[in-house]
């Protein structure tokens, strides 16, 4: 299947009526098209407002679902993605077994309800760990994997409970007051820049409000991998509509100011941004890409945005640092 209308053709001909799709997939399809679906449980990443709205007008029901391998897929799910008084991102209550949340820097300690946290995963659902891997989460300094020692507070609300797997997930996610998760995001969305804690999701989640659906924005922290001090809050920028975009060439970024086409939305980008946010959360640099990267799954592929941001940025600021003796032009990078 190379198109969304192939996977709508296929639902028809199987007659199939529950699917599992991911956000990215599920908000360019159409839902009349694929009317025979009783139900289509979405994941992988966050859905947005405007899917959700999307599938509102359908009969289909929406399943927002969170898990991963290690937890036997799913280990919670929110069915009443509609409900106006949570978040989209909420992941409603755990499936099997039970969540927790911890102190992302110490999971011997829980979080309050309506504080934010790490998702920390119990039950017999776990996987027993790795094939041919010692993947552990013991201290802090791992971001995800199966604990070793099970924390004090778990063996005080269960003193006869003779056996349990804890698994570190490396999510971000609060309780809310009516008893449901909301979901944050990835402990590694979480940056700091001249001590301030910034949460890059958070910045794109707002941004998005002046993007189309086919648009993308990825905000993430450059300057600090190679462990030279000028860290830039920067923003990855794919406008559908731009004349330079191209699926089948290598992927290209630029200085979004130095662009007539896009200077206008990256300006209105900021203006949003102002609204809600802090001045240090609003992004200093826009790249402007010809395409997004995709995982396998079709998901934005975050992992390659950020080094190949990462690249851009050290180059143009090696630039900085040397410029041309003839006074060529440079790429213009924030001070």
């Amino acid at each position: 299947m190379k198109t969304i209308q192939d996977l709508a053709d296929n639902i028809q001909m199987l007659d199939a009526n529950i699917a599992f799709l991911t956000p990215t997939v599920a908000i360019k399809a159409n839902p009349e098209a694929m009317r025979n679906l009783k139900i289509l449980c979405i994941g992988g990443e966050p859905p947005s407002k405007d899917l959700l709205n999307n599938w509102a007008r359908s009969s289909t029901k929406l399943i927002n679902q969170f898990g991963m391998g290690e937890a036997a897929v799913c280990c919670a799910y929110n069915d009443n993605v509609h409900d106006p008084s949570s978040s989209p991102a909420t992941i409603g209550r755990p499936s099997s077994g039970a969540i927790w949340i911890v102190d992302p820097l110490c999971p011997a300690k829980l979080m309050p309800i309506g504080a934010v946290g790490e998702i920390l995963i119990e039950g017999p659902h776990l996987s027993r760990g790795y094939l041919d891997q010692d993947h552990q989460a013991s201290d802090r300094t791992k971001p995800a994997g199966f604990m070793e020692d099970i924390p004090p507070w778990l063996n005080e609300l269960h003193p006869n409970r003779e056996f349990t797997r804890l698994y570190r997930s490396g999510d971000l996610a609060r309780w809310t007051y009516n008893g449901r998760i909301e979901y944050i995001g990835r402990k590694d969305t979480i940056v700091k820049l001249d001590g301030c804690r910034i949460d890059v999701v958070e910045v794109e989640h707002i941004a998005r409000k002046t993007l189309t659906t086919k648009d993308a924005i990825v905000v993430d922290l450059l300057g600090v991998i190679d462990g030279k001090e000028d860290p830039c809050l920067a923003a990855f920028l794919y406008l559908s509509g731009h004349p330079e975009n191209s699926e089948t060439e290598e992927l290209s970024l630029k200085d979004a100011s130095q662009d007539p086409a896009a200077l206008q939305k990256v300006v209105q980008i900021k203006e949003v941004l102002a609204i809600s946010l802090p001045p240090y959360m609003i992004p200093t640099l826009f790249l402007l890409a010809t395409r997004v990267p995709r995982t396998p799954s079709k998901k934005t592929d975050r992992r390659m945005i950020r080094l190949l941001s990462h690249k851009f940025y050290a180059q143009e600021r090696e630039k900085r640092s040397n410029p041309p003796s003839d006074h060529g032009d440079s790429q213009l990078l924030p001070p």
